[in-house]
């Protein structure tokens, strides 16, 4: 007869540890080192009116301080239709960075009152860099590199946020 069989608290165990890996699979069993689904940003639709055009962006809104934080970060590929919105609680010099960030941005700093006040083109991916809006700022519109200048955003231009 095996050692283990002899152990009243075997069975326990081999019995405890099935359930414990049977609960992990489940999405009803709320256990501390269960897998947790990430949260979904709110998305809106944006447009920035040019001086030729009004382009449209979807974007996922960034208006808490987890967030802000996260961003972009880690995602291999974005639509070019698409961006972030990052919004902050007061207007103040912005201060980013690209820290795990895979994919070049251009990163779109807008005003209080909706105009964009500057652009930093083709951001480095993972860089550590301070990017900084050198003026007070309440937004900033991360979208793919490039598309500043293929859409033809410029400063000065203006954001429509829908509400």
């Amino acid at each position: 007869m095996s050692k283990h069989k002899r152990n009243p608290y075997f069975l326990f165990f081999i019995i405890l540890a099935a359930a414990i890996v049977s609960a992990m699979g489940s999405e009803d069993v709320p256990l501390p080192f269960a897998k947790k689904e990430e949260r979904q940003l709110e998305k809106k639709s944006l447009e920035i009116i040019t001086a030729d055009d009004a382009v449209k962006f979807t974007v996922e809104v960034a208006n808490d301080d987890a967030s802000r934080q996260k961003g972009l970060m880690y995602r291999k590929h974005m639509p070019e239709d698409e961006g972030m919105l990052f919004i902050f609680d007061e207007v103040d010099v912005i201060k980013m960075w690209m820290k795990n960030t895979y994919i070049p941005l251009d990163m779109v700093f807008i005003d209080e009152e909706g105009k964009i006040i500057n652009i930093a083109k083709n951001t480095t991916p993972e860089s550590l860099d301070v990017i900084s809006s050198e003026k007070p700022a309440k937004y900033v519109l991360e979208i793919n590199a490039g598309m500043s200048d293929i859409k033809g955003i410029k400063l000065g231009d203006i954001i429509k946020i829908e509400q």
